[in-house]
């Protein structure tokens, strides 16, 4: 009997070793814990980090941006944190919708939107 080893991110492994599958398109939106956030980056941003790409997408579209007070790495860490706190940040549509719709998260109007691509990386052999 063999092993599997998968691993799950925004970034397809390349190489022959690797195998990398498309799993879903994460949209990305800002979202607020407070009805009344914009879009502006205040003390209330909360900076979640999904990768490379949305590190670059973010710098380009927000150039003036000062360094968010508080960066999460993790997308249900950092939900936990915006309701707990009445704080804002990007996330997963598809982790807070239930959220929005029930009016416990609300979507912040004129916020660009991203898409990340999450893949599924495994082992070619």
């Amino acid at each position: 009997m063999g092993l599997i080893d998968i691993a799950f991110g925004y970034v397809p492994h390349a190489g022959e070793e690797y195998t990398s599958r498309l799993l879903l398109e994460d949209e990305l939106i800002l979202v607020s814990a407070s009805g009344d956030q914009s879009a502006a980056f205040d003390s209330a941003y909360v900076y979640v980090d999904h990768g490379d790409r949305f590190r670059r997408q973010h710098a380009e579209a927000f150039p003036e941006a000062r360094p968010a007070p508080v960066t999460i790495a993790a997308s249900d860490w950092a939900l936990e944190y915006l309701l707990r706190t009445d704080s804002k940040g990007y996330l997963p549509s598809r982790l807070v919708g239930p959220l929005v719709t029930g009016g416990r998260l609300h979507r912040v109007e004129g916020a660009p939107t991203w898409y990340e691509a999450a893949v599924a990386a495994s082992s070619a052999r």
